[in-house]
């Protein structure tokens, strides 16, 4: 179940992206990456609910490098959290943090928005980790949401669609094996069609 999730991934990053390896392949020969074929892919990862505080966080899941990335928070409290810090945090694979943005907010009970914006114009392609994270000094974290930032070059998703064609290849595999001993159940063959 774990590979086909990154299988269904790797495929949606390439659907969505394919624009950008047709337009640009001999951009790539000489070695430089055309900014034009650049995509930036935010997916939502997991996020870390309180009882009494929660973060809603809307964004756009696709953008260029150049674009300017919005953020819009809402965090709902029930109680009133004066010298509340709200802070984005990106950070490469290596932990290391590549931007950060930070709100001091007094929160009302009920809804309290709050707004990031970031444009990762010097951003290398790679993958990382935005956090935005509610928190005040004394009690420490309120609430916090992760996702995750896929910065796409021309390399980049050519590697995803070679990955997203082996683990399909696999997994058609693994159904020929399992309809030589009976019927493919329909569930499964209807998941091999949306991959194929």
């Amino acid at each position: 179940m774990r590979v086909w999730g990154r299988g269904i991934m790797a495929w949606a990053l390439c659907v969505v992206c394919m624009g950008a390896v047709q337009g640009n392949v001999a951009a790539s020969e000489d070695g430089v990456s055309d900014p034009a074929s650049r995509r930036i892919w935010i997916e939502p990862d997991a996020e870390l609910p309180d009882e009494q505080t929660q973060l809603h966080v809307v964004h756009g899941t696709e953008y260029r490098p150049n674009d300017e990335i919005i953020f819009d928070c809402n965090i709902e409290t029930e109680h009133y959290l004066d010298r509340t810090i709200v802070r984005l945090d990106v950070t490469d694979e290596d932990g290391e943090l590549v931007h950060r943005g930070e709100l001091h907010l007094d929160l009302e009970p009920g809804s309290n928005p709050a707004r990031f914006s970031w444009t990762p114009d010097t951003l290398p392609p790679g993958t990382y980790t935005a956090r935005i994270e509610a928190f005040r000094m004394i009690e420490g974290r309120l609430v916090a949401k992760e996702f995750i930032v896929h910065h796409f070059d021309e390399r980049l998703l050519r590697e995803a669609f070679a990955e997203a064609a082996a683990e399909t290849t696999a997994l058609r595999d693994h159904f020929d094996a399992i309809a030589q001993r009976g019927p493919v159940p329909p569930y499964a063959a209807l998941r091999m069609t949306i991959a194929e």
